[in-house]
């Protein structure tokens, strides 16, 4: 196996085919995502990468597009929901950009997270060499316009959440992420099981470290988002009876393209 190891002396090759769909559940983040971007862009203008927006209402989408079309180099999609309602949980948002990726690996990341570390490089190069894994990385929370130094990075709490890769093939098999989730969070968790339960394997790669940048408030209430979990709840989370979830409607909750990198006139 050549693997992307050693087609790389150092740093991230920008002329290596990655191969890979990243897949962002966007609910009304424009104007955090135009303060993230343009750290994140250097990474997502690469060969064989693709990012897919998959945006939860209408309201933001001429400002999306608007924004992304100053980042020319980068193989953009935007996908659509007319339909105007409450923020909810994201599984059937994912699943909508699951479906969609055109790539053989997903990655699954959000608007206001900035790379810290070359996340993408970092989690493909090591599913090179192991298949049957899936790949997590590293996440902090952050408040916005926190200076970030090195002495910050180095103190701060990192979790294995934040980045997953994949390959399609394995959430196809599995119908994706539960769409009977609701509630917010568990949805990565129980993902994870799922792809355990069919042998898929986790990898953790903690020099993968990216920065989920939040308003102050919303960092404060954080640790509350999840207080009011049932054991019911908890147990679907962390113990599914079943790999294969949903019906085969999953993935086309909306499907309206605004913006295509494959059919750009």
């Amino acid at each position: 196996m050549n693997g992307l190891i050693q087609k790389q002396n150092s740093g991230h090759n920008d002329n290596y085919d990655l191969d890979v769909s990243i897949v962002m559940p966007f609910y009304k983040k424009l104007r955090e995502f135009t303060k993230i971007l343009p750290y994140n862009a250097i990474y997502f203008q690469r060969v064989g990468l693709e990012v897919i927006i998959v945006m939860d209402e209408p309201s933001e989408e001429e400002g999306v597009i608007q924004l992304i079309k100053r980042y020319p180099s980068i193989n953009w999609k935007l996908i659509v929901n007319d339909t105007k309602h409450e923020s909810r949980n994201p599984t059937k948002v994912l699943n909508v950009g699951i479906r969609q990726a055109s790539k053989q690996y997903v990655l699954v990341s959000s608007p206001e997270t900035q790379f810290y570390t070359d996340v993408i490089y970092q989690l493909r190069n090591i599913l090179e060499y192991y298949p049957k894994y899936y790949a997590i990385g590293t996440v902090a929370f952050i408040q916005e316009d926190t200076m970030i130094t090195k002495e910050l990075v180095q103190k701060i709490w990192f979790l294995p959440y934040g980045s997953f890769m994949t390959k399609k093939e394995y959430l196809m098999e599995i119908n994706g992420y539960d769409e009977s989730f609701v509630k917010w969070g568990g949805d990565d968790d129980n993902i994870r099981r799922r792809l355990d339960m069919i042998g898929i394997r986790k990898l953790f790669v903690p020099e993968s470290k990216s920065l989920h940048i939040e308003k102050e408030k919303d960092l404060v209430n954080r640790p509350n988002k999840s207080g009011d979990l049932t054991i019911a709840h908890l147990r679907k989370i962390n113990y599914p009876d079943v790999a294969k979830v949903n019906d085969q409607k999953w993935g086309r909750d909306f499907s309206r393209i605004a913006y295509d990198w494959q059919n750009i006139l």
